[in-house]
Parts: structure tokens; C-alpha cells; sequence
């Protein structure tokens, strides 16, 4: 019995850190594991859109919106997520998604995150379990890989996990952990940055595979522009901690098992780039606001919520939110500020203070950063000062248990200070402008004011109290968990598992038609929340998609042949446009209260069915999804393709308009023939063709490398038509033709990928040799 004591002392004693970090863990997400709620932002669908706007769901009033900030998350990342998963289930490579865009790659899309270690959780748990599994282990592991990369630093177990859990819960990762994808992303650096260190200093081979594999994990983890902020890191790390250590032998080895990483991803990294150089985001023009962190709001450094919050609905800052957040505590800072100046001479503080500030370097409008004008949201380097201000404040722990000194003090009342400061500022302001916004910013200096306050009495009190010293310390590191558990907790939405894209008669009845056919709406069914329904729209939401189909909807809206290409919200505007019905949009979808009924009918649309506030139109001139031409002219420059689509006399349903000369004999018989879908799926379709002469297949789905096609088994050219679609030479007579899409960029991808597992399979289990530290 006694021994069986000593061995749970022994554990407790040796793992209660991530024991600790475990049990904060779960009390954040208490609500998952005492109320049974989902981590995701259910209420947005249910709460502020059509058709599930008409009913309450148990409500009174209808279902109250958090924070709609967050919809990207039903919109866009649990939608395509939830859509690979359903054909991962039904046996098929979820490489192609036609419910949006007119069909688009899916495994390519990073977001997706098919390969990250944590999707294995949807192949053993239903899918909104396997969901809050990828939630929870995001902010876990963060703080995991930070205690094992602290500890790896010499620092304490109490200040490596009150570090861990600093940066678990900083800004970066709370804003961004029910994307489900930057913050497990992120969760990688420490990690990388440990394997880094124990490679350089060990030389050992096993550490470079794992290296290989953690870089591999972070890229497929569904954020890789995190990767490039990770190169910077390690950069910095090499430089000003370990550069006595390098060689340059060491140092090519170093940068062979991180290409080795790159080489991993391939499967996905390739068939990303195919869709990126094929896309309309090579020529979308960004938003300053959304690429920089203005000046001012440095102030979220210490308040986060000083510009306001979208979780109350009093958001006037400048940009967005989640691009304009640096925040890891006010306490947190006290706690990095008091880390660096007693540390300033260990290199790894100097390095951490590096991080810091080259973070703040390239995320403000400097004149300089100009030169990366063409990057998405550079704020998001911020993430290496949440990490910088994390890991300093494990320092500043560490340097409080030795002794807590009137100078630690000073520290925390610079800080308080500075509150003061902006709280006066905000006060003039608002009497002297009237501008409420700075009531909002002065109440919101309240929480950090509190928490600042509150920390300097427990200093004191150690400073007063010499026996209190370890309490007080402890106190304050809990302290600063405490601060972003607030700001967690008010902007992390919860919902009911009922009311996760739940069904209402409105998608039941589209949902009953025949497919394949798209539909559009006007102000119902918001984009791409059809997806989880299976259900097909022209229009959609994404970062990159096909530029054909971008410039197609441009066209098509503005009936203009030199309109330009939509950007990543590619929304129809224009339903009676030609376009749009050879688009096979059969159906509109419309409020009944703001409906133009005779305006529709006259534009060829019918009332086919009403529930509530919402009507569905049907379309009498869309097209069908197939059909046979029996005439076309060739045309290669796009401006006169769209000028002959655009043209009222041109006959769009007979009359293709071809790249390339398809090498037909037209016959001089009147030309007859129909067309029938035999399977229909979203890599695979199989329709049957019966005509009288030679003709072509034209097929309204986007036009893109890796689709071919085949005539009775045999394989033949695919032509592009009509500037976005797909159309094959069919002989006369009945016959079979098959569209697969199978990209050699997913082939080659996955070859490489499966080379380069076993290349590090064999060199982990059979090379246990040390790369030699000597110069060569």
C-alpha cells in the first residue's frame, strides 16, 4: 500500500503540470462537458437567417446571436469540412466540391485540413463530437508543446505551464479556435522550436524526423501562412540562441529535414498550388485595413475590447477584429515586462524580445511593409508576440519566485498607469465630442484596470510578507489565466446540437427535386450554408476559387463583357441575366414580404412552392445541366466570347463557342438527340447520349485542369466552352460518356508524400547515428 502511494505521489509530482494544464482545459470548455453545448456558432444560422429565421427553435423570441463575427465558421470551414467528411464516410476522394462556384477542388483547399492529425477524430466519432475533439486538443497542445519547449529552457514546471497555458488562451488562438485551423496551426511553433533546438544541440537523426513530421503536422493543420511566420521564428532562434552550436553541416541537415517536412505535405501543397495559380485571388485587391494593425489599436495590447466587441454588438474600431488582436493580458504583461528585464542578459529572452518586436515590425504600417502589399492579413504575425508575451511571462514567474522586489512593482504600476492615461484621454474626448464610442473604450478599461489593480496588492503583499511570496506568485499566474478565461469566455459562441444547420420545409422541398440542379437566393440561405444540405449554387464564399467562374458571375452581373472578376464572395446579383440560366439555376429563393412577383414572372419565374416568410421560384429558362449542341464557332479571346454570350440574338441553347476547332463534319440533316444523367456524383458523372449526327456534350460545370472524359471507355478531349464550361465531341448514335476528375497534382502529390513517409520511416528506424558537429 505504501509503495502503491510513493508511485501516485512520484506521477503526481512529475506530471501534475499537464495534469493542471488538462483540468483548465476542461473547466474552459465547461460548458461542452457539463451542458453537452458545441464549440461552433450554430446561432448565426438559426438566429439571424432565413428560412430558419421563421421558427424558434425553443426560444421565445428566436435564437440569440452571440458574436457574428465568427460566421466565417458556419460558412465557410465547418460547412467544407463537414461535406469531406460525409463523402469520406460514403467511400469516395473528397477531391472535388460541385456545390459551390459550379464546382470547385476540395481537397486542395487548405482550410479543409484533411490530412491534420486531428481529423482522425471524424473517422471515430460523429461528426459534431469529432468537432469539439479539434477544438478542444487546439488550445491543449498549444499549451502542451509551450511547457515541454519552456521546460526544455530550464524554466520551472509551475512557470513552463502557466506559460503554456498563456499562450494557449492568448488572443490569437481565442479568436481564431473555432476556425479550427489558425489556432492548431499555431499550436505547432513551440514544437517546431523545441525539435529545432534538441536537433542543433543532440545532432541526433530521430529529432530531425520528428522535426520533419511537426512541420508536416503545421502546414496540414489548415493556416500554412503560419508556417512562414515559423521560418521567421527559428531564424531568429538560430541567430541569437543557438549559433555557438551551428555548423554549417548541421545547418544544411537542419534545412533538409525541414524540405523533408514540406516534401510530406505534398499530397495537399500541390494540388493548393494548382488551385491558387488557377484562382481569382491572383488578382483580388486586398483591403489596407484587413493587411495591417492600425496605430491605434495597440491599445488592445492591454484593453482588447477598448474598440468595442461584435459579442455586444459595440465593434467601431477600424479593420476587422480578428485581424486587429495582439492581446495576451494585461497581467501577462506585467508578468513579460518584469521576465525581459531580469533576464535580458539569457539569450532566450533576448530572442523572445526579438519576436516581439519584429511581429509588431511587419503587422504596422510602417512605410517599408508596403513591399507586402499583396499579403492577407500580416496582423496575423501577431501570433509570435502572443507567443513572445507567453513565454516572457514564464520568465517573469520564474524571476518572482526567487524574490518579488519593489522594482516588479514599478513594473505593474507603469502599466496601470498607462490605463489611467488612456482613461483620461477617452473621458476629454467623449465630453468634449460627444462621440459614445469612447464611453464604449473608457467602460471597457474597466476589466484590465481590475486586473492590473489587482495584481499590484498581491506583489505587495509578497513583497510585505516574506512567507507569502510563493502563494502570491502563484496567484498572480493564475491571475493571468483568469483575465483571458474572461475574454475567452465572452467571445467564444456555444449552441445546442439541434441547432446545427437543422432542416425546414423550404430546403426539404429542394432537397426532394431531381438533381443536379443549382439555385440561387435573394437575402435567404446566406453563402455556402446550403453545403451541409448538399444542395449546388453558382454563387459562393472562399479565399480562392476559379477565375473562369469569377469573371463568368462578373460578366454575368453586370451583363457587361469588361466587367470585372468577382472577389472571394461571388454573389449573383443578376437573375435574369442568359448567363445565369445556362448556369442551370433552376430555382430562386426569395422573401415573400420583399418579393417582386411580377418583376420574377416576367423575367421567366414561377412560384413553385412558400413557407413563411420565404418563396422559391422556379426558373422556366435555366438550362438543364447537359444537353447537345449541334453548332458552335471558335473563339479564343475572351472579351468576344463574352460579347457573343452577352448578344440577345446569339442562340446560347444551340450554338456553343469553343477555344479550339473540335473537328466535327456537320450533316446536313436536321439535327436531333437527348441526354439523361446515369450517375451523378462529385467527382464522378456517367450520362447517356443518343443523336443523329455528331455532336457535342456541353455540361454547365466549371471547366478545370484534372477532369477527363470518355466516349464508350475511350478517352477524349475535354473542350473549354463558353468561356467556363465543359463540352466533349460525341459520335452519332447512342453512347456513354463518363467525366472523372483525378488531378495529377493529387497523383503525384500523394506519390511523393508516400516516398517521403517511408524514406523517414527507414531513416527513424535504422539510422541512429549523430550528424557529426565538426566542420567537414
Amino acid at each position: 500500500m505504501k509503495g502503491l502511494k510513493e508511485k501516485s505521489s512520484g506521477f503526481f509530482k512529475k506530471y501534475y503540470p499537464i495534469l493542471a494544464i488538462t483540468l483548465v482545459v476542461v473547466v474552459f470548455f465547461w460548458k461542452f462537458f457539463l451542458k453537452g453545448l458545441i464549440p461552433i456558432p450554430a446561432d448565426m444560422v438559426v438566429g439571424a437567417y432565413f428560412p430558419w429565421l421563421d421558427y424558434k427553435w425553443g426560444y421565445e423570441i428566436g435564437v440569440p446571436v452571440k458574436n457574428p463575427i465568427t460566421s466565417d465558421v458556419v460558412s465557410v470551414i465547418y460547412p467544407l469540412r463537414s461535406y469531406a467528411v460525409d463523402l469520406i464516410k460514403r467511400g469516395e476522394l473528397p477531391l472535388w466540391n460541385p456545390l459551390m462556384f459550379g464546382g470547385y477542388p476540395l481537397l486542395a483547399n487548405f482550410q479543409v485540413a484533411l490530412f491534420s492529425p486531428t481529423f482522425l477524430l471524424y473517422l471515430l466519432l460523429p461528426k459534431l463530437s469529432a468537432w469539439t475533439g479539434q477544438v478542444v486538443l487546439q488550445p491543449f497542445l498549444a499549451a502542451l508543446f509551450s511547457y515541454l519547449f519552456l521546460r526544455h529552457l530550464k524554466v520551472s514546471k509551475f512557470a513552463s505551464a502557466m506559460g503554456g497555458l498563456i499562450y494557449a488562451f492568448s488572443g490569437f488562438n481565442i479568436i481564431w479556435l473555432e476556425w479550427n485551423a489558425h489556432a492548431l496551426t499555431a499550436a505547432w511553433i513551440p514544437l517546431i522550436l523545441l525539435l529545432t533546438s534538441k536537433f542543433i544541440k543532440e545532432a541526433k537523426i530521430k529529432w530531425g524526423v520528428f522535426l520533419s513530421v511537426a512541420v508536416a503536422s503545421q502546414i496540414f493543420s489548415g493556416y500554412p501562412q503560419l508556417f512562414i511566420y515559423t521560418l521567421l521564428s527559428i531564424f531568429l532562434y538560430l541567430v541569437v540562441v543557438l549559433r555557438r552550436e551551428l555548423t554549417w553541416k548541421i545547418l544544411f541537415h537542419l534545412a533538409f529535414f525541414i524540405l523533408v517536412g514540406l516534401s510530406l505535405t505534398a499530397i495537399q501543397t500541390l494540388p493548393a498550388l494548382e488551385l491558387l495559380i488557377n484562382s481569382q485571388r491572383v488578382q483580388e485587391i486586398l483591403s489596407y485595413d484587413l493587411t495591417y494593425l492600425p496605430w491605434q489599436n495597440l491599445i488592445s495590447f492591454l484593453a482588447p475590447d477598448y474598440f468595442g466587441n461584435h459579442a455586444t454588438g459595440n465593434f467601431w474600431g477600424m479593420g476587422n477584429y480578428t485581424n486587429n488582436i495582439g492581446y495576451a493580458g494585461a497581467v501577462s504583461l506585467i508578468l513579460a515586462s518584469i521576465g525581459y528585464f531580469n533576464f535580458r542578459k539569457k539569450r532566450e529572452a533576448v530572442f523572445l524580445g526579438l519576436l516581439l518586436v519584429f511581429s509588431l515590425l511587419f503587422s504596422l504600417p510602417f512605410v517599408w511593409t508596403k513591399i507586402f502589399s499583396g499579403a492577407y492579413s500580416m496582423t496575423r504575425i501577431l501570433v509570435l508576440a502572443n507567443l513572445a508575451v507567453a513565454f516572457l511571462a514564464a520568465f517573469g514567474l520564474e524571476a518572482l519566485f526567487k524574490k518579488v522586489r519593489g522594482l516588479d512593482i514599478s513594473t505593474a504600476l507603469f502599466y496601470f498607469l498607462t490605463l489611467i492615461i488612456i482613461a483620461a484621454f477617452s473621458f476629454i474626448t467623449w465630453q468634449s465630442s460627444a462621440d459614445d464610442n469612447y464611453l464604449v473604450g473608457l467602460r471597457n478599461l474597466a476589466f484590465p484596470a481590475f486586473f492590473v489593480g489587482l495584481t499590484i496588492v498581491i506583489l505587495a503583499v509578497g513583497v510585505k510578507v516574506k512567507k507569502l511570496v510563493k502563494l502570491s506568485v502563484v496567484m498572480v499566474g493564475l491571475l493571468a489565466v483568469s483575465e483571458l478565461f474572461r475574454f475567452g469566455w465572452k467571445y467564444t459562441p456555444f449552441s445546442r446540437r439541434d441547432l446545427v444547420f437543422p432542416e425546414t420545409p423550404v430546403i426539404s422541398f429542394l432537397k426532394s427535386q431531381e438533381a443536379p440542379f443549382r439555385f440561387l437566393s435573394e437575402n435567404v440561405i446566406p453563402m455556402n450554408m446550403w453545403v451541409p444540405y448538399g444542395l449546388e449554387s453558382p454563387s459562393g464564399y472562399d479565399a480562392v476559387y476559379p477565375f473562369t467562374w469569377s469573371k463568368y458571375l462578373g460578366v454575368a452581373n453586370k451583363s457587361d463583357k469588361n466587367a470585372p472578376s468577382l472577389g472571394r464572395y461571388a454573389v449573383v446579383e443578376n437573375y435574369a441575366s442568359p448567363l445565369i440560366d445556362m448556369a442551370n439555376n433552376r430555382y430562386l429563393l426569395v422573401l415573400s414580404k420583399g418579393a417582386k412577383e411580377l418583376e420574377l414572372e416576367e423575367s421567366g419565374y414561377k412560384k413553385v412552392f412558400e413557407d413563411k416568410s420565404v418563396s422559391v421560384y422556379e426558373n422556366s429558362g435555366a438550362f438543364d445541366r447537359a444537353l447537345l449542341a449541334f453548332d458552335w464557332i471558335v473563339q479564343k479571346e475572351q472579351e468576344k466570347v463574352f460579347e457573343r454570350l452577352l448578344d440577345p440574338a446569339f442562340a446560347l441553347s444551340r450554338v456553343l463557342i469553343l477555344e479550339k476547332d473540335p473537328g466535327l463534319r456537320p450533316k446536313e440533316i436536321l439535327p436531333m438527340g437527348d441526354v439523361s444523367y446515369r450517375k451523378y456524383s462529385p467527382r464522378e458523372s456517367v450520362l447517356k447520349t443518343r443523336a443523329n449526327k455528331d455532336s457535342l456534350l456541353f455540361v454547365s460545370e466549371v471547366w478545370y485542369p484534372g477532369w477527363e472524359a470518355f466516349v464508350d471507355g475511350n478517352k477524349t478531349e475535354i473542350l473549354r466552352a463558353n468561356s467556363t464550361f465543359r463540352a466533349v465531341k460525341v459520335p452519332e448514335g447512342e453512347h456513354e460518356v463518363g467525366f472523372i476528375y483525378d488531378p495529377k497534382s493529387f497523383k503525384i502529390g500523394g506519390w511523393l508524400s508516400i516516398a517521403t513517409l517511408i524514406f523517414l520511416s527507414a531513416t527513424l528506424i535504422y539510422d541512429k547515428k549523430k550528424i557529426s558537429q565538426r566542420p567537414s
